[in-house]
């Protein structure tokens, strides 16, 4: 895979609030999952802090000026960054303030062609079944999106095999495809599936193909 380095002006307009993020801080042995928090824009990201007791044998502080390794997926492409880490607040509660770099590096892990959509779909998956939104589209899979809430919560495990009901562009009716998750990432009130599609019908497949090189820029 071929990287590249791009100014952080590329990622800065798709890295949305509650991103799953990935620290390596200088002094620990241990990668950190972590979400972004907020952007202040060309300045610093704020992330979430996290929670160091769970960590065995690792310090049980963040060092204000300590370098840091920010990684992250988005669009379809792995991001990294090398960068530092500028404050730690620990009231009212515990975040980390990184400066934003001028430059990223950029690696694409996405073989086919994406676009973003807004497609009224359901699933099911582990005798559930869920009405929600495919965000984007491939021939290959799909990002399902779905709100959820303490009442009706909904976060299916990774591997898990599932139905997905949906009417595409140039198609009549609702057309059923089978897949497995690949991803899950869920907030407060939203969960994200990753999909890859499997056993797709080839005519499907076809009118996927033909309405995802209508749409890409």
């Amino acid at each position: 895979m071929e990287i590249q380095k791009k100014a952080f002006e590329t990622i800065r307009f798709q890295l949305a609030v509650g991103t799953a993020l990935q620290l390596q801080i200088e002094g620990f042995k241990s990668r950190f999952n972590t979400t972004l928090i907020g952007l202040v824009r060309d300045e610093f990201l704020i992330v979430d802090a996290p929670q160091l007791d769970m960590f065995v044998g690792e310090p049980k502080h963040f060092t204000a000026g300590a370098q840091v390794t920010v990684r992250c997926v988005s669009a379809g492409s792995v991001w990294g960054f090398k960068s530092q880490l500028t404050r730690v607040i620990s009231t009212p509660t515990q975040l980390l303030v990184v400066k934003a770099p001028s430059e990223i590096e950029n690696c694409s892990i996405r073989e086919q062609k994406r676009i973003n959509c807004m497609l009224p779909c359901r699933i099911t998956v582990d005798s559930s079944t869920k009405s929600g939104v495919l965000d984007d589209l491939s021939e290959g899979g799909c990002r399902f999106s779905v709100r959820t809430s303490e009442d009706d919560p909904f976060s299916p495990e990774p591997g898990s095999e599932l139905k997905l009901e949906c009417q595409f562009p140039g198609m009549e009716g609702d057309q059923v495809l089978s897949g497995c998750i690949r991803h899950v990432d869920t907030d407060v009130n939203r969960c994200n599936l990753g999909i890859q599609f499997s056993d797709i019908d080839e005519n499907i497949k076809k009118r996927i193909a033909q309405y995802v090189a209508s749409v890409a820029v």
